[in-house]
């Protein structure tokens, strides 16, 4: 999920696992529940019938990736767990 949202890709994710977190916490995507083919449908067809709202959607997926996993925002968390120990 994070490598298609870092594609600035919008997600459609089950409700299984720490899917609905993970798309909480970055936005992105949206979630259906497990196992319901009805629903997953009623989530993408949004996605294809507005594909300008998709592409905003992942474009907040994206940065919300970026802004949490990018290298320079993992050291910066890094740094400051280290700091926070050493003082």
């Amino acid at each position: 999920l994070i490598e298609a949202l870092a594609c600035g890709v919008p997600v459609v994710g089950s409700h299984s696992g720490n899917i609905p977190a993970l798309l909480a916490e970055l936005g992105g995507g949206v979630t259906f529940p497990e196992r319901d083919p009805q629903a997953l449908a009623a989530a993408l067809r949004p996605l294809i019938q507005q594909p300008a709202e998709a592409r905003a959607l992942g474009q907040v997926g994206r940065a919300g990736v970026l802004g949490t996993y990018a290298v320079t925002a993992v050291a910066e968390r890094l740094y400051q767990a280290v700091i926070s120990v050493t003082r």
